[in-house]
């Protein structure tokens, strides 16, 4: 059988129907069942979404917003939600972390760095030198150095 022009068309066509058929359910092909079967789709997982049997415009919206701004107060620990309520907590949160890693209130810039230095290097803090991380890392991969004494 030789090709004529079309028939690839005609092949692609006929396979979509048929696909487009066996998605719906339906007997033949009518123009616009795709569509439909797609909206009715989109609408039974929105109302799954939801837990709502009949689907009407905003529903998915309405959801994702309360589903959104209970996650927020549950964060926050607050009753009602208002503009920087989430910049606010997350910044509590930080300061807590950071005196509860300091062990101490009254944070100033640099802090975080020191007592950083200090548990990686075994000093105390601020007593860091010039050198002191290379030591510590030596010692971490090597074990502790070993001075020869000279008799």
């Amino acid at each position: 059988e030789e090709y004529e022009l079309g028939d690839l068309s005609v092949a692609l066509d006929t396979f979509a129907k048929e696909e487009v058929t066996r998605m719906t359910g339906k007997e033949g092909y009518e123009f616009g069942d795709l569509s439909v079967e797609i909206d009715a789709r989109v609408k039974r997982a929105v109302g799954e979404f939801t837990g709502k049997v009949t689907y009407t415009p905003g529903d998915l919206q309405a959801e994702i917003r309360r589903r959104v701004a209970k996650q927020v107060l549950e964060y926050t620990g607050k009753d009602g939600y208002e503009f920087g309520d989430i910049t606010r907590e997350i910044n509590r949160r930080r300061a807590v972390w950071v005196e509860s890693y300091l062990g101490r209130e009254g944070y100033e810039f640099g802090d975080l760095t020191k007592k950083a230095l200090a548990d990686f290097t075994g000093k105390k803090e601020g007593e860091y030198r010039f050198g002191d991380i290379s030591k510590a890392i030596g010692s971490k991969l090597f074990g502790p150095r070993k001075r020869k004494r000279d008799d």
